[in-house]
């Protein structure tokens, strides 16, 4: 009960503070806003009053403040998601942040699947070998840390598209797979708060691409580019925020090296 008391005391004080500072800046920035022409006659331009959203997110002073209250109030309230702009935010329980999928449609499945297959038989025809590596997504297949009342529509998504490709005696490489068996925790291969790989993961999958491009079509390549200890490696702490950080605010998942 407190607690509610609490998230909804905070969140009445963020939107008065979000009013008066938007009070404000409007005051400021109504010409720049609106986009009134340069006539002086007061007329809006179209592109002006569709793009006023994006000039007054761009130029809202502290708006990290704004996000970071905001996650803080759905904290409060025990919520996991954040909409960001039509695209859903989450944060897994083991405090990775990921975007959340709806289902893909078997309609959708085959018809990419579909496509792809025309293109290998296209490649097949002019005797270019073609192989399908299929990239990891964030959330492990096996375990997917999700919230409760969310489904693993990615990884499920991912699934049948493999299986047609796989109907239609299309070649491929779920490098999912190898990324579970060379790896002992699947999510410390990528940012707690960006949606990509860390370096050291895709030098990885490159050199599972080399192996596997070198094995099927007989490639041969300099197996040095593909031994770690050839670089040098150098670690910056606590200094990059990926774009899903940005979206949801550092006080939600810290920052990553």
């Amino acid at each position: 009960m407190k607690k509610n008391m609490y998230a909804r005391i905070a969140s009445f004080l963020f939107l008065m503070l979000v009013g008066l500072s938007s009070l404000a800046f409007y005051t400021n920035q109504i010409k720049a806003w609106v986009g009134l022409d340069q006539s002086g006659n007061g007329q809006p331009l179209v592109e002006g009053v569709n793009d006023g959203d994006d000039v007054v997110n761009n130029a809202l002073k502290s708006k990290m403040t704004y996000v970071q209250v905001n996650t803080f109030i759905r904290d409060a309230l025990g919520q996991n998601v954040k909409n960001d702009n039509g695209r859903l935010v989450m944060k897994l329980n083991n405090g990775y942040l990921t975007y959340y999928y709806e289902r893909t449609s078997d309609e959708k499945i085959n018809q990419q699947v579909s496509y792809y297959t025309d293109l290998y038989q296209y490649c097949k025809g002019k005797n270019i070998p073609m192989i399908y590596f299929q990239a990891p997504n964030k959330v492990d297949p096996d375990n997917p840390q999700l919230p409760d009342g969310y489904t693993d529509n990615c990884n499920d998504a991912i699934d049948r598209y493999l299986k047609g490709l796989k109907s239609n005696g299309v070649p491929y490489v779920d490098l999912r797979t190898a990324l579970k068996n060379d790896f002992d925790n699947y999510y410390e291969c990528f940012f707690i708060t960006d949606h990509h790989w860390l370096p050291e993961t895709a030098f990885w999958a490159s050199g599972k691409i080399l192996v596997n491009l070198g094995n099927a079509y007989n490639i041969e390549y300099n197996k040095i580019v593909t031994n770690e200890n050839q670089y040098s490696k150098r670690v910056y702490n606590e200094w990059f925020l990926g774009s899903l950080g940005k979206k949801a605010g550092k006080n939600w998942s810290g920052v990553d090296n």
